[in-house]
């Protein structure tokens, strides 16, 4: 598929291993599935969640904007349902290099240690600024924001 300009986000739940060992598979399995629900509910016109991964979801926009509006509408949806844990949110845009309906390169890494590095409930957004923005195809996605905590 080639190239493409766009966003990535991830999101996780925060404390989701040790609510597996406290509660155990079957429990979180029930949350993992209900946090990607709402992760599909969250989506911004154009926004695609690209995979679910375990209590994880990776989604792609075609703009910073959709990805912030995605996260908040994310962060929003979990703190309304009692039976979830906390969520933690990165965001990044820049180019995606696409194979096999999966995206890679450096806006992927940077979004998965920003949220890596988010606290509970918080929003950790970085926009790419080099030279290879305006390159490429547009993802036709959406997602995006800004550090904010809830």
């Amino acid at each position: 598929m080639g190239t493409a300009v766009g966003a990535v986000l991830f999101a996780d739940l925060s404390g989701f291993g040790a609510f597996t060992e406290a509660c155990g598979d079957d429990a979180a399995a029930d949350v993992a599935s209900r946090f990607t629900a709402l992760a599909r509910a969250s989506l911004a016109p154009e926004a695609r969640l690209l995979k679910s991964l375990g209590d994880g979801v990776l989604i792609v926009a075609p703009d910073l904007a959709a990805a912030r509006a995605t996260a908040e509408c994310l962060v929003d949806l979990v703190r309304q349902d009692p039976r979830l844990l906390p969520v933690r949110v990165g965001l990044c845009s820049g180019t995606v290099v696409w194979r096999d309906g999966d995206v890679f390169g450096a806006i992927v890494n940077r979004a998965a240690r920003l949220t890596d590095a988010a606290r509970q409930w918080e929003i950790r957004e970085e926009e790419h600024s080099g030279a290879d923005i305006g390159h490429g195809a547009t993802l036709g996605l959406a997602c995006g924001a800004h550090v904010t905590a809830g």
